[in-house]
């Protein structure tokens, strides 16, 4: 944990492992929180898998039920629903892909910046990145006035025979949760920015590895 702002002002980092403290809040604050925080390599959170087949590395994120404070600080209830704008930074080739559609791909020295549109008022642990050197193949499913976006995202081994299937997705208080992922030596930052009553967004940036 690297910083604390409440209402703009710096605040003592107070972390006890699973939550962070947020003393003096007024009626409507703006809470903007700074930190570093390790890959998992056990599926939740942000999870970061070396292909021993490929040698590349795939990250993606799991959050179900309570593993969204893996990454970003956030208030981690089901019913405290809020829109997230994702920003990464990723090497050159990486898929970047998110809830939302991308807003800006911006090129930089030796990576890209993949901004995504803001999202719907969601809960966090249906929030979702996935980045990494995948095979990507999209497609759609039209049915009367209705256009269903498909896609597939799947490693080198498996682009042969990847077929794009119909999917669905249903688009305060003085503590913020947040809690240390399982230890592995590659670490992830994170800035998140919280607005009371549950206004959040979450630029969110990964090191190229």
């Amino acid at each position: 944990m690297e910083s604390v702002t409440i209402n703009g002002a710096d605040v003592p980092v107070d972390y006890d492992g699973a939550r962070i403290a947020l003393p003096a809040l007024q009626a409507s604050n703006v809470v903007t929180v700074t930190s570093r925080g390790e890959y998992s390599r056990s599926g939740e959170g942000l999870h970061r898998f070396l292909d021993p087949a490929d040698g590349q590395t795939y990250l993606y994120t799991q959050y179900e039920p309570a593993d969204a404070r893996r990454v970003f600080a956030c208030f981690e209830q089901p019913d405290l629903k809020a829109p997230f704008t994702f920003v990464v930074t990723a090497p050159p080739a990486w898929e970047v892909v998110s809830n939302q559609r991308v807003a800006a791909r911006d090129d930089t020295a030796g990576g890209q910046v993949v901004t995504f549109a803001p999202t719907l008022p969601i809960s966090t642990y249906i929030t979702a990145i996935v980045a990494g050197p995948y095979h990507r193949v999209d497609s759609s499913w039209s049915g009367g006035d209705l256009t269903i976006p498909l896609g597939v995202l799947c490693g080198p081994r498996s682009r042969s025979t990847s077929t794009p299937t119909r999917s669905s997705r249903s688009p305060g208080r003085d503590w913020a949760s947040s809690r240390t992922p399982s230890t592995t030596p590659t670490r992830s930052a994170s800035t998140t920015r919280c607005s009371s009553p549950s206004t959040t967004s979450a630029p969110w940036r990964t090191p190229a590895v």
